[in-house]
């Protein structure tokens, strides 16, 4: 049987937009010399392999898997080493890194991706981040093993084909293309062809399309889902190993902080988000189109800032073009958390619970002062930063947590309260204070115009956009050539508060631990609030709520307002602490890493934020860089395996339990905790 496939028009007009480029670049050179345009084609068409992983494992598994680049680049580092350190035939040594990505993709999907067959798909999408983490520790670790530490390097290839095209326009010479550009464009529509064979004539492949429709009724209907699932993934691996193969020897990889870094992973996904996660034709098509911007940008400007500005621009703008009728992402996409009540009424008034209550912080606050006024310095500031992130976290409990708008930009929002304060503080020699809080109201007005395609968008098509606002923020808003006037443009002493040196890293951690406390108590008190309980109802059931007469689109976009301004304030106090905006500190792996933190503290409390940023960032300061990356990994997968509701899920747990315990021991009537008992 085969499945119809939905008429879409996306591939026509990006295959009529292509030709148009063409056409002009042949006539006039703009808006680049076509050899540039050409190898661009080529660069972006290695994209689009990955892009297309992406696709497949979205249909199958509804998550957006951030993993899939570095699947393929632990096949590319494993050849280069294979060729280069021990002298192996360069077909198999390819051979032997693509055979161990489709190993690992496999495993993956059986030993990680099963394991939450029927969770939330943001805990399984949060679970391929953690995935990215362990796969950037073995890219590290493998030159180790072979004793060779390298920075950058091409996978050399035994094709000896060289040939120019020359620019018909006359702009610049003839551009000398080599056996690997000849590779990649070979591959193309061999690998398009044996994917649509795949999807269409296989048993395997029909069976895929329809479990992606509708898994429930394709299992019913006797489909082996799971199993199918595992092909998927294995097929998408081999995508992503063949374009990061095709890639390193006509782009080179680098091995510091992982071989091609998370700006590939935003643009493996424009392609995907612009086929709508279903259309693999146009998915290719957009992949090629977006290296052709690519690099006539780069042609024009030197610089590869204008292109993320560019991708930044077509995701919004695809998101708003989607279709209502492709279907709006369903109840599973969002996050299912488990709402962390307030104590019972019956037992807060309890002498148990005050003290218990009362003590619990005063240890805390207690420790942290001891730490700040005693503890080594440079411990102080790692701590400070720690704590500077965790106001970022709380930020994403009210966004996620809360009004469960999959947000991965909040480190767009935290650079841009950085470049804000700092800006002030440096250029207009604002008191700190009202730097900071201008920064957070700036914030606060930044977010909601990005929170507005959650009027018609969100889930994880929300995620991509606000992922791909990350990176126009670190590449075009915190860029001096750009934004010079916005930026301190030179390192600045910290300014004094009420007297007191901030140049003082105790002091200064003094100050952070006060705005988390601010932080902490204002959006506890918000919570508690009519706009809490708004946001909470909009997200558990919207329909519901809005028979009750509530503005979902308004809950929607005050918590936009709400996290942006808390991000920015983060931001603001991070640029001080750090005495200068630097770009490369925001870069987009923040922004999956922040997400990270609180889903690991517990999504849906503000105290889990903190926990969180604490394992996670205190990690990365306080042991080395390989440990980091794999506590940051496995850890992870381990806490989102043996407790999906987070390390703060954990502490809630105990608190329930003690609070048993005095219900028991005081003779009360408690119906909330018995039935938090029976849901345990």
């Amino acid at each position: 049987m085969r499945l119809p496939m939905r008429r879409d028009p996306t591939s026509a007009v990006l295959g009529g937009a292509i030709v148009l480029l063409l056409i002009s670049s042949v006539a006039t050179g703009f808006p680049a010399p076509l050899p540039i345009l050409v190898l661009g084609a080529v660069i972006g068409s290695l994209v689009s392999f990955i892009s297309a992983g992406i696709v497949l494992i979205y249909r199958s598994n509804r998550i957006i898997n951030f993993a899939q680049a570095d699947i393929g680049a632990v096949a590319a580092v494993l050849s280069v080493l294979l060729v280069g350190e021990l002298g192996l035939n360069y077909f198999l040594a390819v051979a032997v890194g693509a055979v161990v990505a489709l190993i690992l993709s496999g495993l993956i999907e059986v030993l990680v991706v099963r394991r939450f067959f029927k969770a939330p798909r943001l805990m399984l999408t949060v679970a391929t981040i953690a995935l990215t983490q362990l796969l950037v520790f073995v890219q590290v670790v493998l030159p180790r093993i072979f004793d060779l530490d390298f920075i950058s390097v091409r996978l050399p290839t035994p094709f000896d084909v060289k040939f120019a095209i020359p620019d018909p326009s006359g702009t610049i010479s003839p551009v000398l293309f080599d056996g690997n550009h000849v590779l990649a464009m070979v591959a193309v529509p061999l690998v398009i062809g044996g994917l649509a064979a795949f999807l269409n004539f296989t048993r395997a492949g029909v069976a895929a399309r329809g479990a992606a429709d509708n898994p429930e009724r394709a299992s019913l209907l006797g489909v082996p889902v799971k199993r199918i699932s595992t092909i998927v993934w294995i097929v998408a691996g081999g995508l992503s190993a063949l374009g990061a193969l095709l890639r390193a020897p006509t782009v080179g990889l680098s091995i510091t902080g992982g071989a091609f870094g998370p700006g590939l992973q935003v643009r493996a996904l424009a392609p995907a988000v612009i086929g709508r996660m279903q259309n693999l034709p146009a998915t290719f098509l957009a992949g090629i189109a977006i290296g052709m911007v690519d690099q006539a940008a780069f042609f024009s400007t030197g610089s590869t800032a204008v292109s993320n500005g560019i991708l930044f621009a077509v995701i919004v703008v695809a998101l708003f073009l989607k279709g209502r009728s492709q279907g709006q992402p369903g109840a599973a996409e969002y996050p299912a958390v488990r709402e962390v009540r307030p104590i019972p009424e019956e037992i807060s008034k309890t002498p148990e619970a005050r003290w218990g209550s009362w003590g619990v912080v005063g240890v805390i606050v207690f420790g942290a002062i001891i730490f700040a006024l005693a503890g080594p310095e440079h411990r102080v500031s790692a701590m400070a930063l720690v704590l500077i992130y965790a106001i970022v976290g709380c930020s994403l409990v009210v966004l996620t947590g809360w009004a469960g708008q999959v947000s991965l930009g909040q480190i767009g929002f935290f650079g841009v309260g950085a470049a804000v304060c700092a800006s002030l503080i440096a250029k207009r020699g604002y008191p700190i204070v009202v730097a900071i809080f201008i920064a957070g109201v700036v914030g606060a007005i930044v977010a909601v115009l990005i929170g507005l395609p959650a009027l018609k968008r969100r889930g994880l098509y929300l995620a991509a956009s606000t992922l791909a606002f990350g990176l126009f923020v670190s590449s075009i808003v915190l860029n001096p050539r750009y934004f010079g006037w916005l930026l301190p443009g030179r390192t600045f002493d910290r300014p004094s508060l009420l007297g007191i040196d901030l140049n003082s890293d105790r002091s200064f951690f003094l100050l952070v631990l006060l705005v988390l406390a601010l932080s902490l108590a204002s959006l506890r008190s918000v919570r508690n609030s009519r706009t809490g309980r708004v946001l909470i109802a909009s997200k558990d059931n919207e329909r519901a709520a809005q028979s009750y007469g509530v503005s979902v689109t308004r809950a929607r976009l005050t918590a936009f307002g709400m996290a942006g301004f808390f991000a920015a304030i983060g931001g603001a106090l991070y640029g001080v602490h750090q005495n200068a905006v630097i770009a490369t500190a925001f870069g987009v792996e923040k922004s999956l890493q922040v997400l990270v933190m609180v889903v690991i503290g517990g999504l849906g409390s503000l105290p889990g934020a903190v926990i969180g940023a604490i394992y996670f960032f205190g990690t990365q300061y306080f042991l080395s860089a390989s440990l980091s990356l794999f506590a940051s990994g496995v850890g992870m997968l381990v806490l989102l395996l043996a407790a999906p509701e987070g390390i703060g899920g954990i502490v809630y747990k105990a608190r329930e339990r003690i609070l048993i315990k005095v219900a028991f021991r005081r003779g009360l009537d408690v119906p909330s905790l018995l039935g938090e008992k029976e849901d345990d």
